[in-house]
C-alpha cells in the first residue's frame, strides 16, 4: 500500500478522532458556557456523520 492510498484512507478517521478528543478536552476543563457549547457541537459532528452516511445508503455499498 501506497502511503497516500493510506493518508486517503484514514484521513476523516483521524480528524473524527481530533474532533472527539477535542470536545471530551472542552467538557472536560472549560467551565463557561462557551466551553459546553463547544463540546456539545464536537461531539455532535460524529453523530451527524453517521446518520448522514446511513441516510445515503450504509457503510458497506460498494463504489
Amino acid at each position: 500500500m501506497r502511503a497516500q492510498t493510506l493518508l486517503r484512507i484514514w484521513r476523516w478517521p483521524l480528524a473524527l478522532a481530533a474532533l472527539i478528543a477535542a470536545g471530551l478536552a472542552a467538557a472536560f476543563l472549560g467551565n463557561d458556557a462557551i466551553w459546553r457549547s463547544l463540546s456539545w457541537a464536537a461531539l455532535a459532528v460524529p453523530l451527524i456523520t453517521i446518520v448522514i452516511a446511513l441516510s445515503r445508503g450504509g457503510f458497506g455499498r460498494a463504489r
